[in-house]
């Protein structure tokens, strides 16, 4: 993948706070703009490593981000899937 992740990784940290809920990592990316490096703490193999990501944009979906609100950026995008363990 383009930022480092492979598929079974389980991101434990964004910066050097836990991640423990999937909604608050979610919602702490989209705060992000594209370009933006953040550091992640990643599970793989059942050992910790650290990743540098770069955030992109979010892929165009029908339309504008948000068609009724001119002006207003499109959140970023890390570009993985995420589940709640």
């Amino acid at each position: 993948a383009k930022a480092g992740l492979k598929s079974g990784d389980r991101v434990v940290k964004l910066g050097d706070e836990k991640v423990t809920d999937v909604e608050k990592f979610l919602q702490a990316v989209a705060a992000k703009k594209p370009g933006d490096k953040l550091t992640l703490g990643v599970l793989r193999d059942g050992k910790e490593q650290k990743l540098t990501v770069t955030l992109g944009e979010r892929p165009d979906r029908e339309g504008p981000a948000f068609p009724d609100l001119p002006g207003l950026r499109r959140p970023a995008f890390l570009g993985v899937q995420t589940q709640a363990l």
